[in-house]
């Protein structure tokens, strides 16, 4: 009598088997597969062989009697519940023998190597971002301190550009008032061509009596020059001072009277001019200015008067309405206010005091050079315009 044998795979592996016995035979069994193999005859010793997948070597090698059970064995390959080792049961013998569970350690090393790649691949990517970080880091710090190049460059820029505006604009200050002096240079040497002319026509009939004239101008000179030295002296114009106060009822601090007499002069004239201004700043430039201006002219102790008496009549006699029109000048008007009315008012009692100031007082100005300078002193030496036209012609400009 034969003897039948089943074979169950209840893994998701795949295993080989040999039956050895009368008729037996070999195949394989994949995953959850199953097979049935007849033996022609019943035997005590027979055997089953299991070798998994690609392994040379047999996993198993079962012993059954196909005696038993009336000649029917039923074979059975099952993982164990933690999955570390697979078992073989048979349905009529008591052994279980067990293997390594060979799939899943090949399960378990395909996910080592996976997770291993993983966790390279993560590293990797993680590096790659780091690096990534890094160069777009390196590339705004470099936009950054390309941008402050370029800052500081366009900084550099507009400032060498508002410096040659302002040497632009200064050259053609200069120039504009070179322009306006040698035109009217121009315009006074065309005067002076026409006045020549008609001198010469006229040179036969008035000849002697321009002579005349000029001889009593200078002989009018000479007199007033000497006088003027006459009176230089200390006790004459003290008594002059004094007069002067009295005349615009003018009190003196005690402490002053003891002092001497430039001194004297110099301490009314600043109190005259900031009573002038009501404003210290104004008066102190205009005080500086014709300090400055009387200490480059040299001028005499008489001529120094002169100028203090221009100021006080300037400053004692100034009407309400003037005062208002000031007020609403700026400050700089102001100022060339104050020098053009003092100029007036010296020139109409001292000529050459006047031009003497007037001269000095050019320096106070930078933008006009040396050679302008020189044109209007020899304007004003030919008496094309007085001291004060001068300063209205640089304040226009």
């Amino acid at each position: 009598m034969g003897a039948s044998v089943s074979i169950r795979n209840q893994t998701p592996y795949t295993w080989h088997y040999e039956l050895v016995g009368d008729g037996g035979g070999s195949g394989t069994l994949h995953g959850m597969g199953s097979v049935q193999r007849k033996l022609n005859s019943r035997r005590i010793h027979c055997y089953l062989k299991l070798r998994y997948d690609n392994h040379s070597s047999n996993s198993f090698s079962y012993e059954f009697n196909s005696h038993k059970q009336d000649g029917s064995q039923t074979f059975t390959i099952i993982e164990t519940s933690g999955r570390s080792l697979i078992q073989l049961l048979c349905n009529t013998e008591s052994n279980s023998p067990t293997c390594p569970n060979y799939g899943k350690q090949e399960e378990d090393r395909i996910r080592q190597q996976q997770e291993e790649m993983e966790r390279r691949r993560q590293e990797e990517q993680r590096r790659r971002q780091q690096e990534e970080m890094e160069r777009r880091r390196q590339e705004e710090q470099r936009r950054r301190q390309q941008e402050e190049m370029e800052r500081r460059r366009q900084e550099e820029q507009r400032r060498q550009q508002q410096e040659e505006r302002r040497r632009q604009e200064q050259l053609e200050r200069e120039r504009t008032i070179q322009q306006e002096i040698e035109r009217e240079s121009e315009l006074s040497g065309k005067k002076v061509s026409k006045g020549r002319e008609k001198l010469r026509q006229k040179l036969r009939l008035k000849g002697q009596q321009r002579h005349h004239q000029r001889t009593q101008v200078l002989h009018q000179m000479i007199e007033d020059d000497a006088a003027a030295i006459r009176r230089d002296e200390p006790g004459d114009l003290k008594n002059k001072f004094e007069d002067l106060l009295k005349k615009y009822e003018i009190t003196e601090d005690k402490g002053m009277q003891e002092d001497k007499l430039e001194n004297r002069m110099k301490n009314l004239q600043n109190e005259l001019t900031f009573k002038y201004f009501g404003e210290p700043q104004l008066s102190i430039w205009c005080q500086l200015t014709i300090d400055r201006a009387i200490s480059q002219g040299e001028q005499s102790l008489n001529e120094q008067f002169s100028i203090l008496t221009a100021v006080t009549e300037l400053t004692l006699t100034n009407d309400s309405d003037t005062d208002s029109k000031e007020d609403q000048l700026p400050d700089w008007d102001q100022k060339y206010d104050f020098l053009i009315r003092l100029l007036e008012q010296l020139y109409s009692t001292n000529p050459t005091v006047a031009q003497q100031l007037v001269l000095s007082i050019l320096d106070v100005f930078t933008e006009v050079s040396e050679k302008n300078k020189g044109l209007l002193s020899q304007i004003l030496f030919n008496m094309i315009w007085t001291p004060s036209e001068i300063l209205l012609f640089l304040r226009g400009v």
